[in-house]
Parts: C-alpha cells; structure tokens; sequence
C-alpha cells in the first residue's frame, strides 16, 4: 500500500535518532481552535467566492500551478492539465493517464507524479497538450520531490535521494540520506532540506554536500505530517489530525513548535501566499488562517462545501483546490 495511506511503523532506529536529539522538550505553543462548541466561526465569506469547479476522472488530490497551467493529479485520470488564464473558465488541454495517482510537482517544464504505484513518474510538459515520459526513478512509492539548481530531492525506499538533473532522462545519484520511512514531502531552502515524515514528525537535513547528508535537527509532532511549507523562519506543517503546526527554526539546529491551528477534519495541503496560510481540509473544504503573527495563527476563512478536500495551490487573488469529490475547485479571494 502507498505510503500515502499508510506510513511504516516507527523502528528502533528512528528512538536512537530521538534520543541523539535529545529528549523533545513540551514548548509552550500558541494553540488556536475555532471549533470549539462555544463559538462557531461565521461561514458568511463576502471576500470569498466560488469561481467555478471542473470535475475530473476520478478523485482530485494534488495540485500545482506554473504560470497559466493548473496541474491536477486524480487516481483514474492521472494528470490533467488545464489552461486557467480566465479562472472561471478553466480549459483542459490534455490528460496523461497515470492510475494511482496522488501528487503532482512542477519545476519549470518538467512535472513530477507520484502516487500508489512503484516509483517517480517524471514528465515533459514544455507542451501542455501533450504531456510525454521522460523517464522514471525507483521502484517503490516516492513521497513529494523538490528540484532546486539541477538537484533532485525524491524521498523514495526509506531514504532521501539527491540526484544530478542536469541530464534529466538519466539524472544520477550524487547521496543518500538513509531513514526508517519514506518521507511524504520535501521542501529545500538554503542548504537544508525539511522532511514530513508522516506519523515520525519533522526532519531537518543540511544537504549542502550531497555526498555526506548529514542531521541538522529533528522535531516530534502531533498528527501525520503530510505536507510542508517554509516562509522566513518558519515551517507550517499539515498534520492532518492534529491541523497545522509552525515550528520555529531560527536556530535550525533547536527547532521549536510555537504555533498551532486546530482544524475541525484532517488537514492534507498547506499553500503559504504573503500574511495567509491555505488549508485544505476534509471537512469543510478550504480554511484561510492569517499567519502575520506566526506564534498565533488566526482564523479568516472557510469555504463550506466539502468533505474530502487534498491539496491547495494559489495564485494571486486565486485559490485552487484539488477535492475528492468536486475535482478542481477555483475560488477567489479579496484580501
């Protein structure tokens, strides 16, 4: 089964890594739930709309955007891509089938998709209707990979990869960075990459020599980490049931969780655009938390409509939301 609906048990290895960590201290977080009986948020959004929804294959769960081109990963279609110039009239310019598909990375025009199936499916898409294979990597399920400057990051077979991507129909390794699970996303910045690492919390790896990856620090959190974003010093971090968490990482070797934001389903996707996270959540579909004061993230607001929402990307005043049921939601949002 694909890592992304069931991570593997946490081995002795990963206590020998806490431990050399040294025992987590419980920071005091800033905690924020507006879900509480006592006090519902408004679902009146008049600075929120819904611009239009497309409906795909089969169950929408992963999104990217670059430039015009939205990207939608579903399980039965695999990878539509759609032409959203004018967001209330997305336009499909083709379909790449590609079954188990989960999640979808763009970088330039090479697109990476990854999902219930062995390996990293790596694609062409320099035009847009006609989508082709350059290559595959690996052959079991890969977690989300980042390509920065000819770098590869792919968490693939208990490991963090690096590999050469100057030649990207035979990229090759340049390291190695061995784990007790296949990590569910990566995001590089500076010369460190931070791992979700599903129900094993957060991973900080400084990467800046491929060939001797080495552990900067590490972070137990509550929830699944699924998803992870970075803005200034800052690492949001969707953990499904336990919503988001915002670690501090200003001194990157002593991480901190100082913020929270309570979710009332599970949280899958996080989009960071300016002063605004995007969340998409099971239930109710789309949350927009205003993360200018990081350590306490507040509520703004919520699109009602879903039960079953995976991903989030955004683009300007934009907001599209890759959902189970209702396929590729656009929505626009007044700031």
């Amino acid at each position: 089964m694909s890592k992304h609906f069931k991570m593997l048990l946490v081995g002795l290895s990963i206590i020998a890594l806490m431990v050399s960590c040294g025992e987590q201290n419980n920071p005091k977080v800033q905690s924020t739930n507006p879900w509480s009986d006592t006090v519902q948020p408004p679902l009146s959004n008049p600075d929120l709309s819904l611009v239009t929804m497309y409906e795909t294959a089969g169950p929408a769960t992963g999104i990217c955007l670059v430039g015009n081109h939205c990207f939608v990963t579903d399980a039965i279609g695999g990878l539509s891509i759609f032409d959203v110039s004018d967001p209330a009239e997305p336009a499909k310019l083709s379909e790449y089938s590609i079954s188990g598909a989960y999640r979808v990375s763009v970088f330039g025009d090479v697109a990476f998709v990854t999902g219930n199936f062995p390996g990293l499916v790596i694609l062409d898409v320099h035009s847009a209707e006609a989508p082709r294979t350059i290559t595959t990597y690996g052959n079991t399920p890969a977690g989300n990979p980042y390509l920065l400057n000819d770098r590869l990051y792919v968490p693939i077979n208990n490991s963090l990869v690096v590999l050469d991507f100057t030649d990207s129909s035979n990229p090759s390794i340049l390291g190695r960075f061995a784990l007790t699970s296949t990590p569910w996303d990566v995001v590089v910045h500076d010369q460190y990459a931070g791992l979700a690492m599903g129900d094993e919390g957060c991973l900080i790896l400084n990467i800046s020599d491929p060939a001797n990856i080495t552990q900067a620090s590490y972070l137990a959190l509550a929830g699944v980490a699924s998803e992870i974003a970075v803005k200034d010093n800052y690492i949001y971090v969707a953990c499904q049931e336990a919503g988001l968490e915002i670690i501090d990482v200003n001194n990157i070797e002593e991480p901190s969780l100082k913020g929270q934001f309570l979710t009332p389903s599970n949280l899958y996707g996080v989009s960071i655009q300016g002063n605004y996270a995007f969340l998409a959540v099971d239930s109710p579909g789309l949350l927009i938390t205003d993360i200018s004061d990081a350590l306490n993230p507040a509520y703004v607001k919520v699109w009602a409509n879903s039960a079953s929402s995976r991903d989030v990307a955004v683009a300007g005043n934009f907001i599209y939301l890759a959902d189970q049921a209702k396929g590729l939601v656009v929505m626009k949002f007044k700031y």
